[in-house]
């Protein structure tokens, strides 16, 4: 059962950057063909709440980074000793 469980995460990983790719393209394609959207807007003024929750992600997501890595060092120091 495990063997299923990870073939179909891959596939799941793998059908979700493909489309992800999908997306960046549209985005890019979009961007070319309106190249004032580069513009319309500044980083420093969008709204306060938008800040403070797209900076927390930020934070979460270092910290997340953070325990996997201990975790993984952990794990291959383990399989090493």
């Amino acid at each position: 059962m495990r063997k299923h469980s990870s073939y179909v995460f891959q596939l799941t990983r793998h059908r979700a950057a493909f489309r992800l790719r999908q997306l960046l393209d549209e985005i890019q394609m979009l961007m070319g063909s309106f190249p004032d959207l580069r513009d319309a807007f500044d980083a420093d003024e969008l709204p306060v709440a938008f800040i403070l929750k797209r900076d927390s992600r930020r934070s979460e997501r270092a910290k997340n980074e953070d325990q996997w890595r201990r975790v993984s060092r952990k794990t291959s120091q383990a399989a090493l000793g």
